[in-house]
Parts: structure tokens; sequence; C-alpha cells
């Protein structure tokens, strides 16, 4: 049970900011950068927060070195807890931005499938209509035919004929096929 609770507190311990009441310091993290004058605000789980003048900012434990991190009274394996941290969100951030990734491929994926899906709806209307058109010449001529005025109306069947044959050129245009 002594351990249990000792665990529970080290652990309430190390989630507890630690906070610097008008702490000043100058020091160089471990890419070489040197804080001159800067004032330390408080210790969080990931980092060291600063502030210098109007701006600031936060330095990762993994950027410090831990002789530093004692000087000032933070525990050094807040470097670990840092670290693991950043690797857990550099992971989900990671995963966010595949499945984003995805999500558009999807999309786009879908999206060209509606524009193949409604040329294909056009160019089944566009055959039917010269399908229609063609079955209505059909009929006249058939009428003609029955009622003896076929010679009288002869003109204004190779007009329509005419009109069928251009309905099927603009189709073969349009939808980029040979003539039959």
């Amino acid at each position: 049970m002594k351990w249990l609770c000792f665990a529970f507190f080290a652990g309430t311990a190390l989630a507890q900011d630690i906070t610097f009441p008008n702490r000043t310091a100058t020091f160089t993290n471990l890419q070489g950068r040197v804080f001159k004058d800067v004032t330390l605000i408080k210790a969080d789980l990931d980092g060291v927060v600063w502030r210098e003048g109007a701006g600031g900012g936060r330095i990762c434990y993994t950027n410090l070195s831990p002789a530093l991190l004692e000087a000032w009274g933070i525990p050094t394996n807040r470097i670990g807890v840092a670290r693991a941290r950043a690797q857990r969100k550099a992971a989900t951030d990671a995963q966010y931005r595949a499945a984003q990734a995805q999500a558009a491929v999807t999309d786009k994926a879908s999206r060209e499938n509606q524009q193949i899906a409604r040329r294909e709806q056009e160019k089944q209307k566009d055959l039917q209509d010269i399908k229609d058109t063609r079955e209505i010449v059909k009929e006249l001529i058939k009428t003609d035919v029955e009622l003896g005025t076929q010679y009288k109306n002869a003109e204004a069947n190779e007009q329509l004929l005419q009109k069928i044959k251009d309905l099927e050129e603009q189709y073969r245009a349009k939808w980029h096929e040979e003539p039959k």
C-alpha cells in the first residue's frame, strides 16, 4: 500500500507544473541557441516556458541538458516523459495526416466517378434522342407511303434524314466516336 501511495504521489509530482517566481536566467539549449536574461515562468509536462519582453516561448526538455534541469530543480525524468509525449503526438499527427490524405484521394475518386457517370448518362440520352428522331422519321415516311404522298414530301423526308445524319455527326464529335 505504501508503494502504491508513493507511486501515486510521485506521478502527481511529476505532472505538476513548477513555477519560477521572478527568476531570470541565461542558458544555452542543446542546439547552441543562447537565451540571455529570459524570465522563467514555469516548467510544465513538455518543457520550460520563458518570457523575454513581449515575446517568449517553450523549450522542450529534450532540448535542455539534464544538468541545467537539475540546477533549476526540475526532475530529469521529465526528459523521457516529454520525449514519449512528443513521439505519441507525432504518431497521432501522422495518422491524422494520412487519414486526411486518404479522404482526399477517396473524395477525388468519388468526384471523378460521378463525373464519368454523368457523362455516360448524357451519352445515353444523346443516343436515345437520335433513336427517337430516327423512329419519328420512319413513321413519317411510312405514313407518307400509306397516304400516297411520298413524292410530295420527299424533300421534307430528305431534310429529316439530313437532320438525323447531322445529329449523328454531332454525337460522334461530342463523344469522339468513329462513324459506323
